[in-house]
């Protein structure tokens, strides 16, 4: 049954972004963002790790709730933590809390394993973050999430790029998903496509106006049904075109812009 979750949810990956994985791919795509995946997870390599920790976690509530004048004996938590231990090491004491720390041999692990499976340094390179690597693949060094652009110090947006990306000023990106049914834009949605992405992208221009003096803002507005705004549209078009500039490779532009688009997809919605 796990199995059939884990590549059900492959299926889904590649249908929804057009894309296919090859095993090198589909190990990359389940390891954590901070290394360098789009942060799926597989529930057959996790479920040990999200068991134990629950296991110790509830330790005070079973106490509680099975009887006092018995020893209980957790049998299938023992076997399970053996299991681990003979995969991953003693390094780990059953009485641990943090599923972090349940999964961090697994993914030292799956790590090392993508290196192996990716000797040459041109495909080593591919295993960073994918968080900017749409920008890193066309030679444009960013910083994410700036402090101090603005006078109003909440106001910042996801990123901008150190060099100037055109007309001389760098240029500065804010990322939203809307849900195309949602109950406030589908009066809207309904009559038009890409109506509440449009309507996004107005009001993140008005949000940063001040910064539009001095900064090249670009809204990042895409529907979760897959519509866009023009101003969109034509920046990620832009983009697409200075990857394949950079590589000469217009798959890899592909490639790179929808493991952007998955990663904001998943950390902001």
């Amino acid at each position: 049954m796990l199995q059939c979750f884990d590549q059900t949810l492959r299926d889904g990956l590649q249908s929804i972004f057009n894309v296919s994985l090859d095993p090198k791919g589909w190990l990359q795509a389940t390891l954590p963002i901070s290394v360098g995946g789009l942060g799926l997870g597989t529930v057959v390599d996790l479920a040990p790790s999200a068991f134990l920790a629950s296991a110790a976690a509830t330790v005070p509530l079973q106490n509680l709730l099975l009887p006092r004048d018995k020893i209980y004996s957790d049998n299938f938590r023992i076997q399970v933590f053996d299991g681990f231990r003979t995969v991953h090491g003693a390094g780990i004491c059953i009485e641990t809390r943090s599923q972090k720390e349940w999964n961090a041999p697994f993914i030292s692990s799956s790590v090392a394993k993508l290196l192996d499976l990716n000797q040459s340094n041109f495909d080593k390179a591919r295993i960073m973050a994918v968080k900017s690597e749409c920008f890193q693949r066309a030679n444009i060094p960013t910083i994410k999430e700036p402090t101090g652009l603005m006078e109003e110090g909440s106001l910042r947006p996801d990123g901008y790029t150190i060099s100037p990306w055109a007309q001389g000023r760098s240029l500065a990106w804010d990322v939203t998903f809307l849900h195309t049914m949602a109950e406030r834009y589908i009066n809207l949605t309904s009559q038009e496509a890409g109506a509440a992405a449009l309507r996004a992208a107005d009001f993140k221009n008005s949000k940063y106006a001040a910064l539009a003096e001095s900064k090249i803002v670009q809204p990042v507005c895409i529907e979760t049904f897959g519509p866009t705004d023009a101003q969109t549209q034509s920046f990620l078009n832009e983009l697409c075109s200075r990857i394949v500039e950079v590589s000469g490779d217009p798959s890899l532009a592909h490639q790179e812009l929808c493991k952007a688009i998955l990663f904001y997809f998943t950390s902001k919605i």
